[in-house]
């Protein structure tokens, strides 16, 4: 695992030109009164082998939202070990919270939602900008507010607790506006300090992560109109058509999905993701195959190495009866598929072997569909693949596992 563990006198510089205060001993729990509100029982780093402190900050977030994470879930957060805003990688927080059953909702880190989240008992993970230009920023999770001393208390990735005094801590309140983070049940999110249609969509994009499309549709269908300004509301908007569309397609209603994702690139005309969904729900309702792949090339020329887009581009080089360029360009998703879930390396193995078939190779789409079969063995393989490889009907020995240290 890369990354390093940085000392714990780092972690406290960046705290200390912070707030100018020092590292704080704990004195035990303290009460709700009207003046103290912590977090029972108190957070800890979780005794575990962290690469670095942004991972024993997260392990700990979680654990206080009695969840344990597996150390390839935390690797995969912070897979460079490098704290860019929450996580390094968003996605796979999100992946790890829907596991177990938890929304990642990022709420205004302004007193009043500090003090409310720590009366209801609910941890929050805050994004501390760095104090320097040559300091790193760091995570850190309030697990104690004492009013009455004017004083907060965090606990950093190295296990220290530190105490900050609250005015210079809100001082920060502009760039920490939208940087606290909590888990929450899907039955509490009305309990969160956002407007109803955030609300709204947080609950939609559960349930599609959740493969529920048509509640994850209503949900999307049902949004009330955006409101703020418009880059906000235009944001929303987008997420909100875009959602909607992506459920349709999953529902296999690809026609009804093709205007809303229309609509959506309207309003952003060279969103990749955008273009490229927009390519694949063409190409699911037989749409304009040439223009579908216009998009997806477009889509390409602004990421040229995601494996989703390339995926996309050569399907449709092969509905389109270039069998040999499609091969070519699905060869080229499957060497940047790896790290992607099984799904994604699964659907990208299948339509090589495909193309491969279909350009007269049949020894090329064997080793590939073989590969896939002793990959994938949960993973059945569809009926042409199988017609057209008997063999890879019956269970098959699966790859050996690398030997420790390969």
């Amino acid at each position: 695992m890369t990354g390093f563990r940085p000392p714990a006198r780092a972690l406290a510089a960046g705290l200390l030109l912070l707030a100018a205060a020092g590292c704080a001993t704990w004195r035990g729990p303290h009460g709700g009164g009207s003046g103290v509100r912590a977090l029972s029982p108190r957070p800890e780093i979780p005794p575990a082998v962290h690469a670095t402190a942004a991972e024993g900050i997260m392990d700990a977030f979680f654990a206080a939202n009695r969840i344990a994470l597996e150390p390839q879930e935390l690797a995969d957060i912070f897979p460079g070990g490098v704290v860019r805003e929450h996580a390094e990688n968003p996605a796979a927080l999100t992946r790890a919270a829907r596991r177990r059953e938890r929304i990642v909702a990022a709420i205004p880190a302004d007193p009043e939602n500090l003090w409310d989240a720590l009366g209801r008992n609910r941890p929050l993970l805050l994004y501390l900008p760095a104090g320097r230009p040559d300091e790193g920023p760091l995570l850190a999770i309030p697990v104690l507010w004492d009013r009455r001393a004017g004083v907060l208390r965090l606990l950093a990735g190295d296990g220290i607790l530190h105490d900050v005094p609250e005015d210079r801590f809100f001082a920060l309140r502009e760039p920490l506006r939208h940087n606290a983070l909590c888990l929450v049940r899907p039955s509490d999110v009305h309990t969160l300090p956002l407007s109803a249609r955030d609300r709204r969509l947080l609950l939609a994009d559960y349930r599609f992560g959740k493969g529920d499309y048509r509640r994850a549709e209503a949900l999307y269908r049902g949004l009330p109109p955006p409101g703020g300004d418009d880059a906000t509301a235009a944001d929303a908007d987008l997420r909100s058509l875009s959602g909607r569309a992506a459920s349709l397609v999953r529902l296999g209603k690809p026609a009804k999905a093709i205007p809303l994702y229309g609509q959506a690139l309207a309003a952003d005309p060279g969103n990749p993701i955008l273009l490229n969904n927009l390519a694949y729900a063409m190409m699911l309702d037989g749409n304009d195959l040439p223009e579908a792949l216009r998009l997806a090339r477009r889509a390409l020329e602004a990421a040229p190495a995601n494996p989703v887009f390339l995926e996309t581009a050569g399907s449709l080089e092969l509905r389109l009866g270039d069998a040999e360029a499609a091969a070519r360009t699905l060869e080229r998703a499957w060497t940047r598929s790896s790290g992607r879930p099984p799904e994604v390396q699964v659907a990208i193995q299948d339509q090589l072997a495909r193309a491969w078939l279909a350009a007269g190779r049949r020894d090329l789409a064997w080793q590939v569909a073989e590969h896939r079969f002793r990959t994938f063995p949960d993973h059945a393989m569809p009926r042409d693949l199988a017609k057209a490889f008997p063999s890879l009907r019956r269970p098959r020995a699966p790859h050996p596992a690398p030997a420790q240290g390969d």
